[in-house]
């Protein structure tokens, strides 16, 4: 699923860093370069010199970044020196997007603060607008996805407000990529389209080229493989056609992402490579991970495993030192599957845990809803703009009524005044309770992420009881490491076990808080894949019985967590006190309900008149009982003197 996620949305991503929040012209022929150029020659160290050189790096960036960015950074210096803020703002707005596609994330950060400060100083609107676009984007490249809508959020009203229609263009495909990262895809396939809408009429290919991404993109994360491949070859032919290197990069990449998920790897391996040589070219080091990790995936769907875990290694690599984390969750996922192919389970596993644990610190529940209630916010303050506005507008009417009342006729211009008068207050009364509407919305949404924290806070009691006894009891067993041998190897061995067991605790707790995993189908396998693995530790034999066809019902995190608890606590009975040789585990649906029965061959339990007797092993019969009572389920215990059964059941919400 990372995987999935990663690859749809990476290189839409990095086409915002190409062309700052402005108005960039079709791509100037070489004699006009050329005219550019000589101009520079002949003009005087003035304010016009800074202007001409942002100009001829505009015609560069596209094609020749490194060119751009010296001519950004001579324009930039020549505005220090000649105290002229516009010229150092529009340096900025021009040099923090090549910086972007380079992955110098805090530099762009800065300068673009930098840039706001002295729009805001300077009363510079159109370009406190467009760095606080520039600095969206920055924080869209780092992850902050809530803290970049809120910026995008900001500069739209001053850009509608000069209307300055390309730059709104490029912005509404900005929040068409973050809501791609956040999985909402409907969302983004809308601001892609409206994107679209507001490019063409500009007749802006450049513009069109990295917006056909975004929408490509959107398409695909919706299953529309045909209308995506449709909008990322526009965005390829146009990149070719304008020499725009950037839009050509992740439209390779994007089709040859395609091209696996359709089964034809073979297909996709020469355009990842064009990918790798163009993202070289434009020396972007996330995009060049990415087409690596491409690569990878293709010669594993080719079963050629040597070739894959190369590439995989190369692109993991590139991305941790980088901090790429979508490439790095993707290339966690490849090596993890390689692993498989190759016998490795063992590594298969861990590569699976570290992808899960990036996953969910990446892009959880928490992430999404502070996402959505940052626009929710945005769309309450513009209701509440636009009835002030009709207040405003309304009483103004009022005064202009009166006064025309007194010279038309008092009594018939005084019912006309009447009747609008209501009317407009109707209208405002309904538009006034639209924002109570909201902002109800809002304080649900804010309700939910405090049941959030109150989640999380349980598991992190969970975890200090949990593990911090287990530290403890570590710390406790080093000192004995410090003694006679005689006492250090079992002391040793009794600190691996502890570590051993804090590890599979973290596992789990990783586990129930993934919401991935809320369905039947994972619940069982991960049952399986922990049973087997304490079974296989303790030496005993182990069967499965599982149902073919486990139909498709959402588990709770209560749930999951509780039927785990019970099963494992049933199987470590097993393990410390049937003295057994087999353990047969059977889970099943039934009526609506999950059923799972753990049955050793060992010596049994004794049994009194309400189930099996008290044993000096603690309250883990009790606990089992209380769990699966919270769950309004049903447990039994069955033993004829060999062998005990161990059968819980409850219900599902299929």
């Amino acid at each position: 699923m990372h995987a999935v996620f990663a690859k749809r949305l990476l290189c839409a991503a990095l086409l915002l860093g190409l062309l700052p929040l402005r108005g960039t012209a079709q791509l100037p022929a070489t004699d006009q370069r050329a005219s550019l150029r000589a101009r520079l020659r002949t003009q005087p160290a003035d304010t016009n010199r800074v202007l001409l050189l942002i100009e001829l790096g505009q015609q560069y960036e596209a094609s020749q970044p490194d060119s751009a960015k010296a001519l950004y950074q001579r324009a930039g210096r020549l505005s220090e020196q000649l105290h002229y803020p516009r010229g150092v703002v529009k340096y900025i707005a021009n040099y923090t997007g090549i910086l972007n596609t380079e992955g110098r994330f805090a530099e762009s950060e800065r300068l673009n603060q930098q840039g706001i400060a002295l729009s805001v100083r300077h009363h510079f609107r159109r370009y406190r607008a467009v760095s606080y676009g520039n600095l969206a984007n920055v924080y869209l490249r780092q992850e902050k996805y809530p803290l970049a809508i809120a910026t995008q959020l900001k500069a739209l009203p001053a850009f509608e407000a000069i209307h300055d229609t390309a730059s709104l263009a490029l912005l509404t495909n900005s929040l068409s990529v973050c809501y791609q990262y956040l999985h909402q895809d409907a969302d983004a396939l809308r601001y892609g389209q409206q994107a679209l809408a507001l490019a063409r009429p500009l007749h802006n290919d450049m513009l069109v080229a990295m917006i056909s991404n975004s929408i490509g993109n959107a398409y695909k994360g919706l299953g529309r493989l045909p209308e995506a491949t449709q909008a990322l070859r526009r965005s390829y032919a146009l990149g070719r056609r304008l020499h725009y290197v950037e839009a050509q990069k992740s439209a390779a990449i994007n089709l040859a992402d395609i091209d696996v998920q359709r089964g034809q790897p073979a297909l996709a391996l020469p355009l990842y490579q064009t990918a790798v040589q163009l993202a070289d070219s434009l020396h972007d080091v996330e995009g060049l991970a990415d087409a690596w990790k491409g690569l990878g995936r293709a010669y594993f769907e080719l079963r050629q495993l040597g070739p894959a875990q190369q590439y995989g290694r190369q692109a993991l690599a590139s991305a941790q030192q980088h901090g790429a984390n979508k490439v790095v969750l993707d290339c966690y996922d490849l090596l993890a599957d390689i692993a498989v192919a190759q016998g490795q389970l063992a590594a298969s596993r861990q590569l699976r845990y570290r992808a899960d644990a990036l996953g969910d610190s990446l892009l959880n529940t928490a992430v999404v809803r502070s996402a959505q209630e940052v626009e929710a916010r945005y769309r309450v303050q513009q209701q509440r703009a636009v009835v002030a506005q009709q207040q405003r507008a309304l009483a103004q009417q009022r005064h202009w009524l009166l006064a025309a009342g007194v010279g038309v006729g008092l009594l018939g211009l005084l019912l006309f005044t009447t009747y609008r008068y209501f009317r407009q207050r109707q209208k405002l009364d309904a538009q006034r309770l639209q924002t109570l509407h909201a902002e109800a919305e809002t304080q649900r949404l804010q309700a939910l992420l405090d049941g959030q924290a109150q989640e999380r806070q349980r598991i992190s009691q969970e975890m200090h009881d949990d593990l911090g006894a287990g530290l403890t009891g570590i710390l406790y067993l080093s000192h004995a490491l410090q003694g006679p041998p005689a006492q250090a190897g079992p002391a040793a061995a009794r600190i691996g076990e502890a570590a051993s067991q804090l590890s599979a605790k973290m596992n789990e707790v990783i586990w129930t808080l993934n919401d991935a995993h809320d369905t039947l189908e994972s619940l069982v396998q991960y049952l399986r894949l922990q049973m087997a693995e304490l079974l296989d530790n303790a030496g005993l034999d182990y069967a499965f019985e599982i149902d073919d066809d486990l139909p498709a019902a959402r588990v709770p995190k209560e749930l999951r967590r509780n039927v785990y608890l019970v099963v494992r606590e049933a199987v470590h009975n097993a393990i410390k006190h049937a003295d057994c040789q087999c353990v047969t585990i059977s889970m099943h649906v039934r009526d609506g309900a999950l059923q799972v029965c753990v049955r050793d061959d060992g010596r049994g339990l004794p049994v009194g008149e309400a189930g099996p007797a008290a044993r000096p092993f603690g309250n883990g019969l009790a606990n089992m009982r209380q769990r699966i009572a919270q769950l309004s389920g049903q447990l039994r215990f069955e033993t004829a003197g060999e062998g005990t059964c161990v059968c819980l059941s409850v219900p599902l919400a299929v």
